[in-house]
């Protein structure tokens, strides 16, 4: 004659009651934070940062440097500029920041930029993003400029501080991106490693005049793992 199991004491039952509800949230966590597609990922990576208004896709660019397979979006909407990532990992897209610009405030230009890393090494490749709306039609060209400052005193957009101009990028209006009747641009490049770097955005008019010129303060960097 076979012996009978014992049967599991309440105890038991309760903590691997406990142990298996922890697993469920936490598979749960773990899977709702990604998208089955890379827009998905943008608009839940939107609701986390606060932005709720909805937005459109302007432009869309791949950040190989970063991941293998990374989608950069310029999303847009009346009162706001904003720019976002969607990662392809093992369990989906992960879209986990947003950079916004508010546009609700009457400026020539709005510009922000966000330099990116990759897992945090300082000797790996960096990457600079530019992007922005251009609202003043008399504007026909941007310049993206990186000033050195010899003295970290100098207010910002003092004469003497463009003394020290490193580097330049020029954007003319037939390289922004239209939607909406609105202007926009997304412009890419690499930082300088120049720790006491200012950068600044100007507008020319058709004549070359300086119709406006602009401390970038909206600035964020971000490390990838």
């Amino acid at each position: 004659m076979s012996k009978m199991k014992p049967m599991p004491s309440r105890r038991r039952r309760a903590l691997r009651n406990c142990l298996i509800a922890l697993l469920a949230i936490a598979l749960y966590s773990s899977v709702s934070f990604y998208a089955l597609t890379p827009l998905n990922a943008v608009e839940y990576a939107k609701d986390r940062s606060g932005l709720y208004d909805p937005t459109e896709v302007v432009s869309v660019q791949w950040v190989p440097e970063m991941h293998r397979v990374h989608r950069l979006y310029l999303v847009e909407n009346e009162h706001t500029v904003a720019l976002s990532s969607a990662i392809l990992r093992v369990l989906g897209w992960e879209g986990s920041f947003v950079w916004a610009v508010d546009c609700s405030k009457e400026s020539p230009i709005h510009c922000g930029c966000v330099t990116m890393s990759h897992g945090g090494n300082n000797d790996g490749e960096r990457v600079l993003f530019y992007y922005g709306r251009v609202n003043d039609p008399k504007i026909a060209r941007i310049e993206l400029l990186e000033v050195h400052l010899q003295d970290s005193g100098i207010p910002p957009g003092e004469t003497t501080e463009f003394e020290n101009i490193v580097s330049t990028i020029e954007l003319p209006c037939e390289e922004w991106i239209t939607k909406n009747g609105r202007a926009y641009f997304l412009e890419k490049s690499f930082p300088s490693d120049d720790v006491t770097i200012r950068r600044y955005v100007r507008g020319y008019d058709g004549e070359g005049n300086i119709v406006h010129q602009e401390y970038i303060s909206n600035y964020a960097g971000v490390s990838w793992g």
